[in-house]
Order: C-alpha cells, then sequence, then structure tokens
C-alpha cells in the first residue's frame, strides 16, 4: 500500500468505529499529517479518494466533513483498480480528455482561473522540492479540469486523482520543472481565448511529457531483475 492509501484505510477505519460521525468535519490536513506521520501530498490524496468514494465532501473554505449519505456513493471498479491502470492508456485518456480541457478553458475561463493557473506556474518553476512540485503541477491540471465548467470533466479528473498522482509523481522525479515552459504556452493560449492554440498547446505538453516518462519509465522497469 502507498502511504495515501494506508491514510485512507486509516480515515475510513476512524469513520467506522465512529470516530467521526455523519455530517462532522474531520481533522484538518496538517494536523492528519502528524497524525498519520506522513506529508500534505499524501493526506490530500487520501482525501480526494475518499471523496470520491463518497465518504467524504470537501468544501472550499469549510473544510472536509463525513458524507451523511456514504451508503449511497459505491466506489466503481475504475476508482478501484486504478494500480492496474497502465501509465501508456492513462496518458492516451488524458491526450483526449486534456487537449479538449484546454480548449473548453480557453473560451469560458475567467480572470481569477487565469490568474490562479500563472500562479500555480510560478510555484512549479520555485518548487523547494519535489512534493511541492508535484502538488502545483496537479493543481494546474485540475484547475484547467474544472475551468471547463463541465461537470463530467471535473469530476472524472477527481474520480482518476490517485492515477493523477502517480503520474505527476513519476513525472517531476524524471523532467523536474521543465513542464513549466509548456505550462506558460498554454496559458498564453488561454489569455487569449484560442481554443486552438489551447488544444495544440496542450496536446504537445502531454506528448513530451509521455515521450520521456514512459521511455524511461519503462527502461527501468526492464532493468530490474
Amino acid at each position: 500500500m502507498t502511504k495515501s492509501e494506508i491514510v485512507a484505510q486509516g480515515l475510513r477505519d476512524a469513520i467506522a468505529r465512529g470516530e467521526w460521525s455523519a455530517g462532522e468535519q474531520i481533522p484538518s490536513e496538517a494536523q492528519l499529517c502528524l497524525r498519520f506521520g506522513v506529508s500534505r501530498l499524501s493526506v490530500r490524496s487520501a482525501i480526494n479518494t475518499l471523496v470520491t468514494q463518497g465518504l467524504l465532501a470537501s468544501y472550499r473554505g469549510k473544510g472536509t466533513f463525513v458524507r451523511e449519505d456514504s451508503d449511497d456513493h459505491a466506489p466503481t471498479g475504475l476508482l478501484t483498480h486504478q494500480a492496474q491502470i497502465s501509465m501508456t492508456d492513462m496518458f492516451e485518456f488524458r491526450r483526449i480528455l486534456e487537449t479538449e480541457s484546454a480548449a473548453l478553458t480557453a473560451l469560458r475561463a475567467d480572470a481569477e482561473t487565469r490568474s490562479k493557473l500563472q500562479q500555480l506556474t510560478k510555484a512549479l518553476q520555485n518548487a523547494p522540492d519535489s512534493e511541492a512540485a508535484v502538488l502545483a503541477d496537479m493543481d494546474f491540471h485540475r484547475t484547467i479540469a474544472y475551468a471547463t465548467q463541465n461537470t463530467v470533466i471535473a469530476e472524472t479528473f477527481d474520480l482518476l486523482q490517485e492515477s493523477y498522482r502517480r503520474m505527476f509523481t513519476q513525472n517531476i522525479a524524471i523532467r523536474g520543472a521543465a513542464g513549466a515552459e509548456e505550462h506558460l504556452k498554454i496559458i498564453l493560449a488561454i489569455e487569449s481565448r484560442s481554443p486552438d492554440l489551447a488544444r495544440q498547446y496542450m496536446a504537445e505538453h502531454l506528448n513530451k511529457s509521455m515521450a520521456q516518462t514512459v521511455k524511461i519509465h519503462y527502461s527501468q522497469t526492464a532493468s530490474q531483475p
């Protein structure tokens, strides 16, 4: 089990034994980091997993709460078998979904979204460590998913957030902050309200990432005994 999976299971167990009842707020990310002895990335990933599974509900500015109707939300097969999704399959899926998401964002993003994308790109460029870089990179792509104003796209990103987290962790380990320059081109297209350019730059970004990450990943795997 990964650290985030251990945290997710710990939260499930705590809820099952009644530590937090339905409708009650769970501890903050900082408190959970101390409780489980893990990073913010692991805690956030665990919370996102339980949100997509329908056990928790997060509200911006308020916190995360135990859902009162959690019995009505059963995990899907895709959600429970994310560890089996290959890197190639995930990249192909991202090229289909995220290129069009970038195009929609170019048409629909407001000033606040455009500013947030700039801030997240700077955060990636200036990240003090790999964990901060992964968070900034993942939040950049999540922001685009939400900026489409398409509920299915946004919820699909959240549904697959565990797979996304693994992929961004590998990307940062191999490419570092190289993707930040590609993010800037995507932002330029979004600010110019050009869906065609946004689609093109996102495709170029994902293709570069796939070419480097998949090649190195599988070469490392092949060299293992």
